[in-house]
């Protein structure tokens, strides 16, 4: 079950801002007929204030437990988290998908944990396969991740594959993805 408690005006405003109507080839070598682009509600001051309201909404009702860090997967899940963390008052870091070969290295930007319970936030999901890489590394770190937080899902299996992690899958929009073929 994935659970959203946003009204049907602001989801449809997100699907208006973010959706993209055309043939896509995804990742997984997926071939959908629209793409779901939230920078085009991150880009503009105004679009980002709304999504950041509506996103508020869906953090307080999926972060039931008090979870005091918000974790971002990189890069627009990590842009969503920071915005939401200074609104919140919240603690951030960031979650890579890959390692770095400079730098620290890290996968998760943050001090070793102790069992501090964590939201994660990601911006687009389907079959949940970057929140579970993401809820691993977290894990691997001691840190507890209590709920993953999306802009949408795409409707592609990743609420069966988080609640088989034992994390609750909290989205905006719930917006299927239609395959092409390919």
């Amino acid at each position: 079950m994935v659970d959203t408690f946003i009204s049907m005006a602001d989801v449809n405003w997100i699907k208006d801002t973010c959706i993209i109507q055309g043939n896509f080839k995804l990742k997984s070598g997926l071939e959908v007929s629209s793409y779901f682009d939230v920078h085009r509600a991150l880009n503009e001051l105004g679009t980002r204030d709304k999504l950041m309201m509506i996103m508020s909404q869906v953090l307080v009702d999926a972060n039931r437990n008090g979870a005091t860090i918000l974790a971002g997967i990189e890069s627009s899940g990590a842009a969503v988290a920071a915005f939401l963390a200074a609104r919140h008052g919240l603690d951030f870091f960031l979650v890579r998908k890959e390692g770095r070969n400079h730098g620290t290295e890290s996968l998760v930007e943050a001090p070793r944990g102790n069992g501090q319970s964590v939201v994660l936030i990601d911006d687009v999901t389907r079959d949940g396969s970057t929140s579970v890489k993401a809820i691993q590394k977290l894990r691997a770190c001691n840190y507890n991740v209590e709920a993953v937080v999306a802009v949408a899902y795409r409707g592609m299996g990743a609420e069966v594959r988080l609640q088989n992690e034992g994390v609750r899958l909290w989205a905006a929009v719930f917006e299927p993805d239609t395959p092409t073929g390919g």
